[in-house]
C-alpha cells in the first residue's frame, strides 16, 4: 500500500498546475475571462509572470482534502480485509 501512496504522489503535485493552465486555456476569451492566450506555453509564462510558481497550484489544498480521505479509506480497508481475503481462498 505504500508503494501505492507513492506512486501518487507525483501526479498529486503536478496535476494540479496542469488543470489550472488547461482550464485558463479554455475559458480564455469567454465572457468574464478576457485574457486571451495563443497556447500552452503562452498560459504558463503569463500565469508565472503574474502570480509565480505559487500560482500554479492554487488547486492544491482541495485536491489534497479530496485524496487523502479516500486514500485513508481504502487503506483502512485493505488493512482490515486482506487477512481476511486470504482466508477464503
Amino acid at each position: 500500500m505504500e508503494d501505492s501512496i507513492v506512486a501518487v504522489n507525483p501526479d498529486l503535485y503536478h496535476l494540479p498546475a496542469i488543470n489550472l493552465l488547461r482550464t485558463r486555456l479554455q475559458a480564455s476569451g469567454s465572457p468574464g475571462h478576457p485574457q486571451v492566450y495563443t497556447g500552452f506555453r503562452d498560459v504558463l509564462s503569463q500565469t508565472l509572470k503574474r502570480e509565480g510558481w505559487f500560482g500554479l497550484y492554487k488547486g492544491l489544498i482541495p485536491t489534497l482534502a479530496k485524496v487523502v480521505p479516500a486514500v485513508s479509506i481504502s487503506y483502512v480497508v485493505c488493512r482490515h480485509t486482506g487477512p481476511w481475503n486470504e482466508k477464503t481462498e
